[in-house]
């Protein structure tokens, strides 16, 4: 097995970016394949000083050209055999500067050690930027995006001999996989939800890319007719907006909704879990299309098995498996009174409800991080393959 260093800016404890959480939970399946797998990151006291079996370095201070001799003094305890760069978000990017950009480039002129880059939300980043990473991404031996339209936009800007470097591997669930499904009627009584709710559950970080606001404008009209209609935020407001978050309380408080508007707060992975079995209905209802994003807590809701609804482009959207009406549920980009009727459809269906549920407990391979960990596999031996390489 070949040995590991991964670059990340951000990584647990620092739970304020989803990279992060992507980096612990790949490394983590990585290093119990057998891999030795060492994280490079950020010296901010919030990162751990160990995670399982992984060693950390916590040397980078800036990400900036001045810590290039700390990054190689790590390299050189670590002696990879491959260096994964996994790349930072806007979020993540508050802790990494150029640097990042250029490791690619500066590891083909000095050590030969093949790159792998892994890019976040390829589509959303600015002309500017996607101009500031065309270097790295020429410069990388691979480079991996997670799903099929970063794939088509990064091969948009790259010449034609450097496409066959760009690999799709799907992002995973990023959470435990093994955890039990916790009893339903036992979480709505911890939530003081009653059984004859009718629970839409969201989940994530309440932050407008994640459309909380475009599930609050469906659902007042929703729950104002039917007081037993109820809206779970598994989620917190740790990243949010000051403006933002008052914005949809004053909303909810305007309409007299709020006590059909529960919110737990930060939850500890375990708890998240058994707090999802509450739900009837998970509404995803982000303010890019499914296929624009690849969601970490989608997955999540997936994998638990809840039937969940999620804007998308096109209703005919099958990468990963996904397909409307016996996995997962899509509704136009933006519709929100084709969203009402959709929230409505669902919670008044039980049967559709049961299809959706265990369709979507069939995506469970596809989304398990021991499928992403094994595809990652396979192309480190790929670039440690000479033919590969030229």
């Amino acid at each position: 097995m070949p040995r590991i260093a991964f670059l990340t800016s951000t990584f647990p404890e620092y739970k304020k970016c989803g990279t992060g959480i992507y980096a612990a939970y790949l490394t983590k399946a990585l290093s119990e394949q057998g891999h030795e797998v060492h994280v490079v990151t950020s010296a901010i006291p919030e990162i751990k000083a160990s995670f399982g079996r992984i060693e950390i370095h916590k040397v980078m201070q800036t990400w900036n050209p001045t810590d290039l001799p700390r990054l190689f003094q790590a390299l050189a305890l670590i002696k990879p055999d491959i260096i994964h760069i996994n790349h930072p978000t806007s979020i993540a990017a508050q802790k990494s500067k150029i640097l990042v950009n250029l490791i690619p480039e500066i590891m083909r002129n000095t050590t030969g050690i093949p790159v792998v880059t892994t890019l976040h939300e390829f589509n959303k980043v600015s002309l500017l930027g996607k101009a500031k990473l065309l270097p790295m991404a020429l410069s990388s031996t691979a480079v991996t995006v997670t799903n099929d339209r970063y794939d088509f936009a990064l091969k948009k800007i790259l010449p034609n001999r450097f496409h066959n470097k760009i690999h799709i591997v799907n992002i995973g669930t990023m959470f435990n996989e093994n955890l039990p499904i916790a009893d339903p009627n036992a979480e709505r009584q911890k939530w003081d939800l009653n059984p004859s709710d009718k629970i839409i559950g969201f989940l994530g970080f309440l932050t407008p890319p994640k459309g909380f606001h475009n599930l609050v404008d469906a659902c007042i009209p929703l729950l104002k007719e039917n007081p037993h209609y109820k809206v779970f935020a598994i989620s917190s407001w740790n990243m949010s907006n000051p403006s933002y978050r008052q914005s949809i309380l004053d909303k909810i408080e305007k309409n007299g909704l709020q006590s059909q508007f529960i919110f737990t707060g930060y939850l500890s992975d375990e708890e998240m879990w058994n707090a999802l079995s509450a739900v009837d209905v998970c509404v995803f209802p982000f303010e890019y299309s499914v296929e624009d994003r690849s969601s970490g807590p989608l997955r999540q809701a997936l994998f638990h098995g809840r039937p969940t609804i999620v804007y998308a482009d096109s209703l005919d959207y099958t990468e990963f498996g996904f397909k409307h009406g016996e996995n997962v549920w899509f509704t136009k980009l933006g519709d929100v009174k084709q969203l009402q009727a959709d929230i409505i459809r669902l919670l008044e269906n039980e049967p559709l409800r049961k299809t959706l549920s265990e369709g979507a407990k069939g995506l469970r391979k596809v989304f398990s991080f021991d499928t992403v960990s094994n595809d990652f596999s396979r192309l480190y031996s790929k670039l440690l393959n000479r033919n590969y390489l030229t």
